[in-house]
C-alpha cells in the first residue's frame, strides 16, 4: 500500500508480536493515505485466513467439526492429513487473533494505534494533542493487558498469559517514551508523528482559523465605518 501511494519503507522493526514497518505515503497522499497504510497491515490477515481455511477443507475432507480455536492432540496424532488439518486450523485462528489485537487495540506500536492517530488528525486535532492522547491510551491499555496477562498466567495457569504480560510491558514503555517526548516538545521527532502530511494538515487548520479571525476583524471594521 505504501508503494502504491508513492511512498517508501524506511525500515522493518521486530518486536514481541512479530514486526512492523516504519513507512508512509508521499505528501500528496495526505492523512487519508497514511490511514490506508495503517489499515493495510491488519487487513492482510484476511487473505491468509482464507488460504488456511481452504487448506483445512482439503486436508479434513470437508469435515469442519474440529475447526475450532482449540488444539486437539488426539486428532493431530491420528494420521498425517489430520495433523496438517490441525495446523491449518491453528494458523487460521492465530491470524484472526493477531488481526483483532492489531486493529482494535488503540495502542502504539500496534496498527490500531496508528489508525487512531490518523483518525484524530483527520478530525482536526493537533499533532501535540494527538500524541498526548496516544501516549496515555497506550499506557492505559498496557496496564489492563498486564493485569489480564498475570491473572491468566497465575490463576488460570495459561502460559499465554506470561507472553501477554511481556507485550503489555513493551507497550507501556513505548507509550511512556512518547509521553516524555511530548513533554519535551519533540513529538514530531517520533516515528509515528514524523510525517509531512500531519504537518500540512495542522497548517491547514491553523490557516483556516486565521482566515476566520481576519474575516471577523474585517466585519468589525465595516461596522465601525457605518457608525
Amino acid at each position: 500500500m505504501t508503494r502504491k501511494l508513492g511512498g517508501t519503507v524506511d525500515s522493518i522493526v521486530l518486536w514481541p508480536l512479530g514486526g512492523f514497518a516504519i513507512c508512509g505515503p508521499t505528501k500528496q497522499a495526505g492523512v487519508i493515505g497514511d490511514l490506508q497504510v495503517a489499515m493495510a497491515g491488519p487487513l492482510m490477515h484476511f487473505p491468509q485466513m482464507f488460504m488456511w481455511f481452504i487448506l483445512y477443507a482439503i486436508f479434513s475432507g470437508g469435515n469442519f467439526e474440529y475447526f475450532q480455536p482449540e488444539l486437539y492432540l488426539d486428532i493431530m496424532s491420528d494420521g498425517f492429513w489430520n495433523f496438517l488439518g490441525e495446523l491449518c486450523s491453528m494458523a487460521f485462528y492465530i491470524n484472526l487473533f493477531i488481526f483483532a489485537v492489531n486493529f482494535f487495540i488503540p495502542a502504539y506500536p500496534l496498527d490500531g494505534g496508528r489508525c487512531m492517530v490518523a483518525t484524530l488528525i483527520l478530525l482536526g486535532m493537533t499533532v501535540q494533542h494527538t500524541a498526548k492522547i496516544t501516549a496515555f491510551t497506550g499506557m492505559f491499555v498496557a496496564v489492563i493487558l498486564l493485569i489480564l496477562g498475570l491473572v491468566s498466567f497465575f490463576v488460570e495457569a495459561n502460559a499465554n498469559g506470561f507472553f501477554i504480560a511481556l507485550v503489555a510491558v513493551y507497550i507501556y514503555f513505548a507509550g511512556k517514551h512518547l509521553y516524555d517526548m511530548v513533554n519535551e516538545g519533540r513529538e514530531k521527532e517520533h516515528p509515528l508523528f514524523n510525517r509531512q502530511c500531519y504537518d500540512d494538515r495542522e497548517l491547514t487548520i491553523e490557516q483556516a482559523v486565521n482566515e476566520e479571525l481576519k474575516g471577523n476583524e474585517g466585519e468589525g471594521e465595516e461596522e465601525e465605518t457605518k457608525r
